[in-house]
């Protein structure tokens, strides 16, 4: 009596319940380091074979999909025989292949909440505030589902660890949230608590007002003159975002808002199309001269028009 895609997503929960509950998996891991030249003392290379083979298939029954359909392969490799130490073996092939070290993947809305999750970090209730404040703050930027740091991102965070270092740690976020819940649960008292918190917090903080200098981030020169003095326009920073300022200030002090420009022509008035935001930090693309012309589309337009319709 289940439509297909209710059928689908029964079967997802129930299977992945199911699973949570089962016995882990167990598998046995072999790797054969072969001398290339047997016949002297120190060989000059090492040939090394690995392959891995399921002993007992636990949770991975249900949780996983893919399944070995013979005893005789995994993942598209030959399992390694039983072998005895010095045995005469036949070279058959040699897979040359390089790999690099790759550095880990920038954090999506999913990890970040996944990582907070792992790290004792916040409540299933501050998950999306936690994600939406560093994104208004501007202190990360979301780029194709991924976030990246900004330049103002990294320099309040180097501040941060330097002079906060007792606070800006995984662990003590971690040890504030336990320390809550006992407060909840009438285990501690709340003012023990706030008192070992904010004597060694109130220190820091004195040191840091007579330490820390104002920190002016770089400019970056737009391309632009300025409509006033004629002197190029930089691409500053303020509370609220990005801007362009004129370099002669305070001489002078014309401003105008910054936008990426993408380089196409609006197709209803032929201004130049640029990259906006929603209040939401949602990415979009409008006409540069709005509000005398309101095109604006969510997909990122593309140079080439298409060839039958001359749409974006």
């Amino acid at each position: 009596y289940l439509s297909q895609e209710q059928l689908k997503l029964y079967e997802l929960v129930w299977k992945r319940m199911v699973a949570s509950q089962m016995a882990a998996a167990l598998s046995d891991s072999t790797t054969v380091d072969v001398k290339a030249d047997p016949g002297s003392p120190s060989p000059l290379y090492l040939l090394r074979a690995t392959s891995s083979i399921v002993k007992f298939p636990g949770f991975t029954v249900l949780y996983t999909e893919g399944k070995d359909e013979d005893g005789k392969t995994n993942g598209g490799k030959t399992i390694i025989p039983d072998l005895r130490p010095e045995e005469p073996l036949e070279l058959l092939d040699v897979s040359q292949e390089q790999h690099f070290t790759k550095p880990p993947p920038r954090y999506t809305e999913a990890t970040l909440i996944k990582a907070l999750e792992q790290k004792g970090i916040g409540r299933p209730s501050t998950y999306a505030s936690i994600v939406s404040v560093v994104q208004e703050r501007g202190y990360v930027k979301r780029m194709q589902a991924n976030f990246h740091p900004t330049e103002l991102g990294m320099v309040v965070s180097d501040l941060l660890e330097r002079h906060f270092p007792a606070i800006v740690n995984l662990g003590f976020t971690a040890r504030m949230e336990e320390d809550l819940d006992r407060i909840a649960q009438g285990v501690k008292e709340w003012v023990s608590v706030l008192r070992d918190f904010y004597t060694p917090f109130e220190t820091d903080l004195e040191k840091a007002f007579q330490n820390i200098s104002r920190v002016k981030l770089p400019e970056e020169p737009s391309g632009e003159l300025c409509s006033k003095c004629g002197k190029d326009m930089v691409i500053k920073t303020g509370k609220f975002g990005k801007f362009l300022g004129c370099s002669g200030f305070p001489h002078c002090g014309e401003t105008s808002p910054y936008y990426i420009k993408l380089g196409i022509a609006c197709p209803e008035c032929g201004g130049e199309l640029v990259e906006r935001e929603t209040k939401k930090r949602r990415i979009f693309y409008g006409c540069s001269t709005y509000p005398n012309c309101t095109f604006s589309t969510s997909r990122r337009p593309i140079a080439s028009p298409c060839p039958k319709c001359r749409g974006l």
